[in-house]
């Protein structure tokens, strides 16, 4: 147990910065839109700040994006779109689809 305690530190560590440093520049993106990230696992899950930040990346508006969704479709709908955006600039996504996104899942 030991071993094993000691040889995962340093992936977990790894991980936190990694996470940390993809959510600050994650708020570099956002910030000039008035919009930050805290937390990945939920911030991005109604798809509002995803959206925000593929239109941040791509310089345009992607669509009508459901600015306070208050339903789990209109989630979906939010993320999808963003990834469309994604697609259309041909960035493959591999394992990575509209229910991870919705459901937090950040461990793909």
């Amino acid at each position: 147990d030991r071993l094993n305690t000691v040889s995962r530190g340093p992936d977990e560590r790894w991980v936190v910065i990694q996470k940390k440093t993809f959510v600050n520049w994650c708020n570099e993106q956002l910030s000039a839109g008035g919009r930050h990230v805290e937390d990945l696992d939920v911030d991005f899950c109604d798809g509002v700040k995803l959206v925000a930040l593929v239109e941040s990346l791509q310089f345009r508006k992607i669509g009508r994006v459901y600015s306070k969704p208050t339903s789990r479709i209109q989630m979906l709908q939010n993320v999808t779109l963003a990834l469309q955006a994604i697609a259309e600039d041909h960035v493959r996504l591999v394992n990575i689809g509209t229910d991870d996104i919705v459901n937090g899942n950040v461990k793909l």
